[in-house]
């Protein structure tokens, strides 16, 4: 992996919380997902949307 490569993922690591860097791992270990950054950037998304507090119905 180029240098530069490292360097990105590392700058993009530091905006993820910890909570969806650990769901990222797990996932990653139980499904093989995640293995190229786009991949990972998708599932932080999906990861994200869920965690925003949805307005509750009724």
């Amino acid at each position: 992996m180029p240098k530069d490569d490292e360097d990105r993922l590392v700058q993009m690591n530091v905006q993820v919380p910890n909570w969806v860097r650990q769901r990222l791992r797990e996932r990653y270990v139980r499904t093989g997902e995640g293995q190229s950054a786009f991949a990972r950037r998708a599932i932080i998304r999906l990861l994200e949307e869920d965690d925003e507090p949805k307005p509750k119905e009724g």
